[in-house]
C-alpha cells in the first residue's frame, strides 16, 4: 500500500515503480522505460500519484500493461 506522507490515506493495489525509474519528458510530463514481451524497450508516458518516501517508490498510471518497467513495476497491496 502506498501512503501519503503525513496521512493514513493510502491506495491499495497501486502500480508503482522506484522513484529512480522516473524520467522527465522534454516539454513536460514523466515517463518510465518498459521492456515489452518482444524485448523492445520504450519510454511510456505516466502520470505520477502518491509517493512512498519510506520505500522510495511512486504510484504511476500509464500504458504499462504486459510490460515490465525498468525499475521493476509492482503492485503493492
Amino acid at each position: 500500500m502506498l501512503l501519503l506522507c503525513g496521512s493514513t490515506a493510502g491506495v491499495g493495489n497501486a502500480p508503482s515503480v522506484p522513484v529512480t525509474a522516473i524520467v522527465a519528458k522534454f516539454g513536460g510530463g514523466f515517463a518510465v522505460e518498459v521492456v515489452r514481451a518482444d524485448a523492445r524497450r520504450e519510454l511510456v508516458a505516466v502520470k505520477l500519484g502518491l509517493f512512498d518516501t519510506a520505500h522510495g517508490r511512486v504510484q504511476v498510471d500509464g500504458d504499462l500493461a504486459a510490460s515490465s518497467a525498468s525499475g521493476e513495476s509492482t503492485r503493492h497491496g
